[in-house]
């Protein structure tokens, strides 16, 4: 009976060839992007890396496999090595009379001036001054 499924079900393996043309369009997508060409390179070298000689059965895309560990890489990448504790640190600088410096970064629309003002309520709420200071 697996027999019959094994030849209507097929897997292939990926190869640079099959996965270029989906990571020349990622590549460029970035770009696009704003995201500077050095990175966008290394980002699609190391999805190719990761996927060279992986796999896929046949329902599984190409693209799909390719944005998902994209994905993986970003969330790698971005994740902090070490738990971050923003009121300790903040109370940690405040006792070494330095300043904790804190920088929000962003496109348009992402929630920069509504996540400052909330880190800022919090922060006068455990008794610490807070400054300000905005450029565009």
């Amino acid at each position: 009976m697996f027999s019959i499924f094994k030849g209507l079900v097929g897997s292939k393996a990926l190869t640079e060839e099959s996965m270029r043309p989906v990571l020349d369009k990622l590549r460029d997508h970035l770009i696009g992007k704003n995201v500077a060409a050095d990175i966008a390179n290394k980002l699609c070298d190391s999805v190719s890396v990761k996927l060279d000689g992986k796999v896929l059965g046949t329902f599984d895309s190409v693209a799909k496999t390719v944005r998902a560990t994209l994905t993986e890489a970003l969330v790698q990448i971005l994740s902090p090595k070490r738990r971050v504790d923003i009121l300790r640190d903040c109370l940690h600088a405040k006792q070494q009379s330095q300043p904790y410096v804190m920088a929000f970064c962003g496109v348009n629309g992402v929630g920069k001036s509504t996540n400052l003002a909330k880190i800022c309520f919090w922060l006068i709420e455990n008794k610490l001054s807070v400054l300000i200071a905005a450029c565009d």
